[in-house]
Parts: structure tokens; sequence; C-alpha cells
């Protein structure tokens, strides 16, 4: 079995998309294009993200990606639990403190192995993720305030200042956001704006789907704090959806926070209509 580390940040990225592309479920936690929001959204994280793949051939089998100090993110083929050990063993080697390994409640052949391999589930009550998913099948129309309109991307600079006054603080750059765009997997058409009727970005949707077409995901999701309140979130979601359905899709999907100290985000999903059936949990061994 090859394996080998990462390489050129954005080459390891592509095999890392490829796999999650190749086994997406509802279930698992990894979309390909959240990945790419993942791993490009800031710049300058390489030496923080310790990153290694396992292939067979030019077939991505398995990865790990280690947030320093401890936090692993992994995907294995079902196929190839074998290799869970190895990633973890990399992993241990790699990390500073006490691993952490996060997984969605639904990835089996994951959580059997990292029990296999001595790992539990932590019982701290802290923030997770829920994985919600929906159809497209019957959508409503696209309802925005008098004067609104929605329209793709195209001035990358206000692109990249709208998501850092929607996430304030954030790291984004304009640099990074431009990486984002050069990614495999994103789409233009699927990059929307809510702008003010002077023009001002308001709110915004990046929607990706993946290589089949068949299923899309928002990653990210933002409104700036003075137009809050007024149904544009909702809006420019749905204007994906809309759009993700006119290229071929069926399903949709978002990992948003699940706990109760920040329950907005999944009210608007829900109100979208998707429904959540699973949620982030987290392994741990002593060291």
């Amino acid at each position: 079995m090859n394996a080998t580390r990462s390489g050129k940040y954005e080459h390891g990225l592509r095999g890392m998309q490829e796999l999650a592309d190749a086994v997406w479920t509802p279930g698992s936690r990894w979309h390909p294009g959240e990945l790419a929001w993942a791993r490009l959204q800031h710049l300058g994280r390489e030496p923080d993200w310790p990153t290694r793949l396992w292939r067979q051939g030019s077939t991505v089998l398995a990865w790990g990606w280690v947030d320093l100090p401890g936090t692993l993110y992994l995907q294995v083929r079902p196929g190839s639990a074998e290799l869970l050990g190895e990633v973890l063993a990399w992993a241990e080697s790699v990390a500073t403190e006490a691993l952490s390994v996060l997984a969605l409640d639904r990835e089996r052949h994951l959580l059997e192995g990292l029990r296999a391999n001595g790992y539990a589930e932590s019982t701290s009550d802290g923030p997770f993720f829920r994985r919600m998913v929906g159809g497209l099948a019957e959508l409503p129309e696209v309802v925005l305030p008098r004067g609104f309109t929605i329209r793709e991307a195209t001035d990358l600079a206000a692109r990249t200042e709208l998501h850092r006054a929607a996430w304030h603080p954030s790291r984004v750059s304009l640099a990074s956001y431009t990486n984002v765009t050069r990614a495999w997997l994103y789409r233009r058409e699927l990059d929307l704006v809510a702008h003010a009727p002077d023009g001002t970005p308001a709110a915004y949707c990046l929607g990706w789907l993946d290589s089949r077409g068949r299923v899309g995901v928002f990653e990210p999701v933002g409104t700036a704090p003075e137009f809050r309140g007024r149904g544009l979130g909702r809006a420019v979601c749905l204007a994906a959806m809309r759009r993700m359905r006119e290229l071929g899709a069926d399903t949709v999907t978002v990992l948003p926070r699940g706990d109760a100290a920040y329950p907005v985000p999944a009210r608007l999903y829900a109100g979208l209509g998707l429904t959540p059936i699973g949620r982030t949990v987290v392994f741990t061994r002593a060291r």
C-alpha cells in the first residue's frame, strides 16, 4: 500500500475530495465541497495541518488531516477499514496533545474501527454539528424584499468583504477566496449574492455539487449584520437550491451547528425543508 504525504497543498486536497466524492452518502461527514471550503478558506495553515493520503495506484483509499495540536479529521473507504489503524498511528505521531477524532455518528465503519483501536466516544457536552438533508423536487418561490436582487458573485473583493462582515472576525482574505474559486467543483453559478437596492452586497450562499451533480451542499452561508432579519438567508439558499435542481441535483445537505448554544442556522435550514439525520461525535484515547 502506498502512503503518501499530501505534497502540494491543493494537490492533496484534490485527492481528499475525490475520495469524499466517491464514497458520499447522506451519512458522510465530508462532502467534497465542504472539504474545498474547509481547506482553502484561509492561507498559511499548512504547518498547522499535517495531512497524509493512502493510495493504491492513483486511487485514494484513506486520508488523515490533523488540526494541531490534536484534532483528527479522516476518511477511509468502507472496503479499506484495515487502514484506519495506520491513519490513527500516523496522527498520533504528529499530534502534540492527546488525539481527538471527529466523525459522523452514521459512519459505522469508522466508529467500529475507532472502538477496535482503543478509542471511546467522548461524554463531554460541547458544540457539535448536525447533518441535515432535504430533497429538491418541490421548492417554494424565492421571495426578496422590494428592490433586492440575487446575482452570481463576480466582484471577488466585494464577495470577500461580505463574508468577512457576516462572520466577523474572519481570516478569509481576497487571496484565499480566490483560491476557493479555483477549487475542483467550484461553480460560479452556485456562488450567489443578494444585493440591496443600492447594490450593496447583503447576503450570500456558496453551493457545491458532487461530480455526478446529484448532491448539493451549502458551505458557507452568511448575511451582513445590518441586513439580518429580512429573510435574505432563506432567499439566497432557495435560489441556490433551484439552480442545483436545474443542474440535475435531487438532494441538498448542510452541516450546521446543532447544539442549543447556536440554534439559528439549523432553524434556517429546517425552514427550507432539510431534516437532521446524524451528528458529529468525538472519540478520544489517552496518550
